[in-house]
């Protein structure tokens, strides 16, 4: 859902993982360790600013572009995270 997201306002953004846990990485880099998953001073402010807009749709994502499922997730829980990124990216990225 968050690569749908991406692709819908055409951002070169990747998410990594494994199991449970994810991370968004706001840039298109090729990344092979963990100094390639850095943000840049301008990515980390989009993060944070991110994060902070995410919170006032009742979402709480960590400001360095990581987040986790557990059994407790519901559909509802993905939907509701989903509908506050693309709402979220709706206001900060001009298309």
């Amino acid at each position: 859902g968050l690569r749908d997201s991406f692709d819908s306002f055409e951002l070169d953004w990747q998410v990594t993982g494994a199991g449970s846990l994810f991370r968004i990485h706001p840039h298109g880099r090729p990344i092979r360790s963990y100094r390639d998953a850095m943000h840049s001073s301008d990515e980390s402010q989009f993060m944070l600013n991110f994060q902070q807009r995410l919170l006032e749709r009742e979402v709480y994502f960590s400001g360095y572009g990581m987040g986790c499922l557990n059994l407790a997730t519901s559909d509802l829980d993905i939907k509701h995270f989903l509908a506050a990124v693309d709402d979220t990216l709706k206001v900060m990225v001009a298309r």
